[in-house]
């Protein structure tokens, strides 16, 4: 007898149920650390005192940063070091590391800094050339490879 498969699951090549499997992983141990950290600081309504900005959730341990921001800094740090449960955590170590030592705010300025000097056009070039926006992202740079350093 055949085993009956879904249509998802047929969609589906082994390394995206992977992917997908860890996905989840991350996003349910993101909210069940912040519970706990919510739990140990007597908040009683954890989900509700944590929306700040939109309906975007913040960590309640102060960083903030947002869920969403940390978990696509993971999976952009999983894409590039592979998908499996070890870099999972180096790559949760590192968002860490990053929000202790910026700002959200400087962080969100720099990446977004960073994404622009990607442009090849004029509008790169006063990203790529200016000094303030070399400054920035090699801030950010700087960080990023004392998290690698720290975590990896």
């Amino acid at each position: 007898m055949h085993a009956k498969t879904t249509p998802l699951a047929s969609a589906l090549s082994g390394q995206h149920i992977v992917m997908v499997m860890i996905f989840v992983m991350a996003i349910v141990w993101v909210f069940k650390v912040t519970a706990q950290e919510t739990s140990a600081a007597g908040k009683n309504n954890a989900v509700s005192d944590a929306f700040k900005h939109h309906g975007e959730y913040i960590n309640p341990n102060g960083d903030g940063y947002p869920t969403a921001v940390k978990v696509e800094y993971v999976m952009g740090c999983l894409a590039a070091n592979g998908m499996d449960l070890g870099n999972l955590a180096k790559c949760s170590c590192s968002i860490d590391y990053i929000a202790a030592q910026l700002s959200f705010e400087k962080y969100t300025q720099a990446d977004t800094v960073l994404r622009a000097q990607l442009d090849q056009g004029t509008k790169g070039a006063v990203f790529r050339e200016s000094g303030w926006a070399k400054d920035m992202v090699n801030e950010l740079q700087a960080i990023q490879s004392a998290s690698s350093l720290e975590c990896f």
